[in-house]
């Protein structure tokens, strides 16, 4: 027979594995949505690039419309981080991100696929979107970066090239 104290101790038992597991399976969709997040800027990276770019191709084929795509990569960056300091650095890499959001219609994103490398995946044709990216660069030219502690206000100027599918490339 199986007495209170041990239906206790086993209910207690079960109710802690219980936990655990909910614990750990929380746990594992956080790591799993994490890894299509870039964790410095909270945008999506090149994992999440990578697994969503068959999908936003059907979808602009299904809906006629056109897709660009903007390779962005901030000028001197290295500089930027020997003169203001890594953390500053970081700070820049997130103004920077939070500025090209600004231009995004809905159905458009931005991916940080790399260390100060962007993409920005654009609903427009090819002229239209170089004049959105010469808009940003303008944008930025007018809201420079301030360090945190003082420092002298940074430009953050960039380099681009553009892509318009299908076009330039079937994938």
């Amino acid at each position: 027979k199986v007495r209170g104290d041990d239906r206790r101790l086993v209910l207690v038992l079960l109710l802690l594995m219980g936990v655990l597991t909910l614990a750990i399976v929380q746990r594992m969709q956080r790591l799993v949505e994490l890894s299509g997040r870039d964790v410095l800027t909270g945008l999506p990276n090149r994992l999440w690039l990578l697994q969503r770019m068959p999908a936003i191709f059907e979808d602009v084929r299904e809906e006629g419309g056109s897709l660009c795509l903007a390779l962005l990569d901030i000028d001197h960056f290295r500089r930027i981080n020997d003169d203001i300091g890594h953390r500053d650095g970081d700070r820049a890499l997130r103004h920077f991100s939070t500025l090209l959001g600004e231009t995004l219609a809905q159905s458009e994103r931005i991916v940080r696929i790399g260390g100060q490398e962007f993409v920005l995946l654009l609903r427009a044709p090819l002229g239209n979107a170089w004049e959105r990216v010469d808009r940003l660069r303008r944008a930025l030219a007018d809201r420079p970066f301030v360090p945190e502690f003082g420092g002298d206000p940074q430009r953050i100027t960039f380099s681009a090239g553009l892509a318009a599918w299908p076009q330039d490339g079937a994938d």
